[in-house]
């Protein structure tokens, strides 16, 4: 699951003019899981802008934004998406650059702005709790497939390795824990 993290409503409406109609589209799918994307945000955000006095044309959530073909059918079917001059898209990089790509292609011209900022991987265990999997690194760091990612678990987010100042018994000297390098090595 992408996880993300919302960017400040007052960031997002500066950047859109006063007299602008606007629109916002929603993840139902990995935002909406975590909290920073889904109905209520969506919701929530449309009663922002309007307390404002400003115009809010659609509000929506998406299934799955990143999925192209799932875009193509909520445009045909969004009433007012083609009066938005602004649209902000509550869902990580991959599903804003979908809705960017497949409304140029359909020839619309919208603003698209962020709201949420993409900040890796994370699993949700079977009780809900999210747990971070991946940063997103240039070179993939795990030791075998059912390890967890030592550099999501690092508390400096190190790639290259453990510190050459750990503690005695390779304790992390940022935390209470050994080196998350040579816990991996247990598995």
């Amino acid at each position: 699951m992408i996880k993300t993290s919302a960017i400040s409503f007052d960031e997002i409406i500066s950047l859109i003019p006063g007299d602008a109609r606007i629109g916002i589209v929603g993840c139902g799918d990995c935002a909406a899981t975590l909290g920073v994307g889904g109905t209520r945000q969506v919701e929530e955000m449309k009663e922002q802008i309007q307390k404002l006095g400003r115009n809010v044309v659609f509000a929506f959530v998406v299934r799955a934004p990143c999925d192209e073909r799932a875009l193509r059918r909520f445009i045909d079917l969004t009433t007012g998406f083609s009066d938005a001059d602004h649209v902000i898209v509550l869902a990580c990089s991959a599903g804003f650059q979908s809705l960017v790509s497949v409304s140029g292609h359909l020839g619309f011209s919208q603003n698209f702005i962020k709201g949420l900022k993409t900040e890796g991987l994370v699993k949700v265990t079977r009780n809900g709790s999210v747990r971070p999997a991946c940063l997103f690194c240039s070179e993939c760091h795990l030791i075998s497939p059912s390890s967890i990612c030592p550099v999501v678990s690092c508390p400096l987010k190190k790639a290259d390795g453990p510190c050459q100042n750990r503690l005695e018994k390779n304790f992390c000297p940022h935390s209470e824990k050994i080196c998350v390098y040579f816990e991996s090595d247990k598995e």
